[in-house]
């Protein structure tokens, strides 16, 4: 028997009625997910980058041991433990590569909210190569940095960015718990 996310009922009491609700649901009964220690997904809160880790190596089924894995970020010991090993294989995998200060040091920011063209870039790095790279059509297109540029496109073209109703991206804003749930 197989069931499409919108059958689920709500996963988190957050969630019921949520515009996002099929997509949380669906992650939650896929493992992806499991809320917050008091069964709260909040969708409207932005995505901090250990939480992001975690849920793209829950995502693709990471289970194998990372524990081997050094970091190169001069901020590592400010990542959770719980998130630790998401970190570890995202790294591993290429999906995150940290950003520097300018002192030619690598940062984590485990704790910073992870802007919306940061998520896109990571989420294209997930993608295979090859699909069409159509003309960035949002209203704010110029704001969005050449390193995030081809993946913004891609997903865009692929359906699964879709921007907001008022035809932009906002590259540079937080991405929410839904919006990643959601994509």
């Amino acid at each position: 028997l197989s069931i499409t996310p919108s059958e689920l009922s709500a996963a988190f009491p957050d969630t019921d009625g949520h515009w996002a609700n099929a997509a949380v649901s669906f992650l939650k009964a896929s493992g992806v997910t499991t809320g917050d220690d008091l069964g709260n997904f909040n969708p409207d809160s932005p995505i901090t980058r250990q939480e992001f880790a975690v849920l793209l190596a829950r995502y693709l089924g990471s289970s194998q041991d990372h524990s081997s894995v050094q970091l190169p970020f001069a901020d590592t010991n400010e990542i959770a433990s719980w998130a630790l090993n998401g970190a570890k294989a995202m790294y591993s995998l290429g999906i995150i590569k940290g950003s520097s200060d300018g002192s030619g040091k690598l940062y984590f920011n485990p704790t910073a909210n992870v802007s919306r063209q940061e998520a896109v870039t990571m989420l294209g790095r997930l993608t295979e190569k090859g699909y069409a790279q159509g003309a960035l059509k949002f209203t704010d297109s110029s704001a969005i940095q050449s390193w995030a540029a081809e993946y913004v496109s891609t997903l865009s073209e692929m359906g699964i960015l879709t921007g907001f109703n008022d035809g932009s991206f906002r590259p540079n804003g937080a991405m929410t718990r839904a919006q990643v749930a959601t994509v």
